[in-house]
């Protein structure tokens, strides 16, 4: 008989954890699709995820989405944390693990009786329950922030004139943002709309697009966006990363019919 690594319960030899920490292992990875929509709403889920954002001044940035300053920490520790532990365990069985969140998840699911005979089982169970808190709570929170670049503002500096380094920080649903340096007031919906035109780089399935523009006040039926697809006005491509189809976007954005808001 050996302890179990999560309660200290005698289990046969081979075994170190119980029946119940299993069920609770279990449960999580069963929850990772609705954890990870969860946080869709807040900022755009694992194949959307953000690029860097940087840049220099005149408040040019790099391409990436709008994304939540408080949530992206968590949801890149979440993933992190489900593919590291389903790498670890597809290395002790000399299979490659799912490089895509869900699959790794339901990866590690399927091989939950393995799992319960490895040494690092409670530590698997405590790292995946603390990283799936730490979105849950997030989510919860009222009106994260978004970052939105570089305010570029011109200023005097020394005599010169300067364009100002600070970064953009908005809240989910206002019209308005403000730079966190010179406090300069900006349109939250123009940055938003700027980050995502020139969102190429970043290809993800069509229905997480949708719910990541949605998250951001531009709404379009998935329904419209198909019809799209059929037409050949939206063209879905190869992410060679990840090797799944989907689309950008900015070819989202792109394929929306022009309207005042959008062609300012």
């Amino acid at each position: 008989m050996t302890p179990c690594s999560h309660c200290e319960a005698e289990l046969p030899e081979g075994l170190t954890l119980c029946n119940q920490g299993a069920d609770d292992l279990r449960r999580i990875l069963s929850r990772v699709r609705d954890t990870l929509n969860t946080a869709g709403g807040t900022l755009t889920n694992t194949a959307v995820a953000p690029a860097p954002i940087g840049g220099g001044g005149g408040g040019q940035e790099a391409p990436g989405l709008p994304y939540s300053v408080d949530m992206s920490g968590h949801v890149r520790e979440y993933q992190e944390t489900i593919r590291y532990w389903a790498k670890m365990i597809g290395e002790a069985q000399g299979k490659p693990a799912p490089v895509d969140t869900i699959t790794a998840a339901m990866f590690l699911r399927a091989h939950l009786g393995l799992i319960r005979g490895n040494e690092h089982a409670n530590t698997i169970l405590q790292e995946l329950r603390a990283a799936e808190r730490s979105v849950i709570n997030a989510a919860d929170r009222q009106a994260p922030k978004l970052l939105l670049g570089e305010c570029g503002t011109l200023q005097w500096v020394d005599d010169r004139i300067e364009p100002c380094a600070g970064q953009i920080i908005g809240r989910e649903g206002d019209d308005h943002a403000r730079c966190d340096t010179c406090r300069t007031p900006h349109s939250a919906r123009d940055r938003i709309e700027q980050k995502i035109s020139r969102a190429w780089n970043i290809i993800a399935p069509l229905p997480q697009v949708i719910r990541a523009l949605k998250a951001y006040g531009i709404h379009i039926r998935y329904d419209t966006a198909k019809s799209w697809v059929r037409r050949g006005k939206l063209a879905p491509v190869c992410d060679l990363h990840t090797r799944t189809e989907g689309v950008s976007p900015a070819a989202v954005l792109e394929a929306m019919p022009k309207t005042p808001a959008l062609t300012r």
